[in-house]
């Protein structure tokens, strides 16, 4: 089913006066209107279900007022009634219980295949994401998504093109450009110097962007410069909307360099609280819980 998850703004393009679908479609909306208040006295069942889905449609269809969010599946679950009535009646209207029910057993054959098809796309991530895209090309959380899915994996190369495909769409988008930026870095760590452009259009844009701050970290810790490293992933960590697990190991691991052994565990606690499954964060926090404490100094 050509059915993506999410239709942000640029997925759906804006339709022009020349646009004959955009029309044809204005047109059907404005006839099925038209007939609903001509048969009202006549059908008024049939009339009542057609205003009704357009009525019940109309507060979430930005007509009104702007919602920010175009198509959801969500906005039809009251609109729906009005084609249930509609089916309804259809149903009521054929000419024998046998053609009745062989087309009730149709339809509902059918919509369960259609079901499991749309299931299919949720199945995990990977699907998810592939999905949005081949629906919505020019969808950005799509092509974030399933790039940042496309690099865990380890298929740096794809991940970047997806990447790529975003900023030819929003070009000054900071998660794009910051993603962009830390899929080089990762393909091939002596390329710092190469995705700093990448990172001050992001910060142009969203001067505490938080992946941004990451990326800008992770180049500093491979350059040998911990303590720009341990800033750089301090601002991540503060402006990051939600605590990222990833994050806050690298930082760990930072921290560890520098010799703050402590901080270092409660971050890796940190991290194996988010994520139990996390083997390496548990390594760490048996191998620096099993090292001396570190001694201090006496005072004077």
């Amino acid at each position: 089913m050509d059915v993506a998850a999410s239709y942000e703004f640029n997925a759906i393009h804006v339709a022009h006066l020349r646009d004959l679908d955009a029309w044809a479609g204005l047109l059907a909306v404005l006839a099925c209107i038209v007939a609903a208040i001509a048969l009202a006295k006549k059908r008024p069942a049939l009339s009542f279900a057609i205003l009704f889905f357009y009525v019940a449609l109309l507060p979430v269809s930005n007509w009104i007022t702007p919602i920010s969010v175009l198509v959801a599946e969500r906005f039809l679950y009251t609109p729906v009634f009005g084609v249930a009535l509609l089916a309804g009646i259809a149903w009521a209207a054929l000419p024998t219980r046998r053609v009745q029910y062989l087309t009730g057993a149709g339809v509902l054959a059918a919509a369960i295949m259609l079901c499991i098809s749309h299931n299919w796309t949720w199945q995990d991530d990977t699907t998810w994401f592939r999905n949005m895209v081949r629906v919505t090309p020019d969808n950005l959380s799509a092509r974030l998504g399933y790039g940042l899915i496309l690099q865990n994996n380890g298929l740096g190369d794809m991940a970047k093109e997806q990447f790529e495909a975003g900023l030819r769409v929003e070009p000054n988008s900071p998660s794009l450009l910051s993603a962009l930026a830390g899929v080089v870095v990762q393909t091939d760590s002596g390329h710092c110097e190469r995705v700093q452009p990448l990172l001050d259009r992001a910060f142009k844009s969203e001067p505490n962007h938080w992946q941004a701050f990451w990326v800008r970290a992770n180049c500093y810790a491979l350059k040998g410069e911990p303590e720009k490293a341990d800033a750089s992933y301090r601002q991540a960590v503060e402006h990051a909307p939600v605590s990222d697990a990833n994050l806050l190991f690298s930082w760990a691991g930072t921290l560890e360099r520098l010799g703050r052994q402590d901080e270092a565990v409660d971050l890796y606690r940190r991290v194996a609280a988010l994520n139990p499954d996390d083997l390496q964060a548990r390594q760490k926090l048996a191998t620096l819980s099993a090292q001396p404490a570190q001694p201090t100094s006496p005072a004077h």
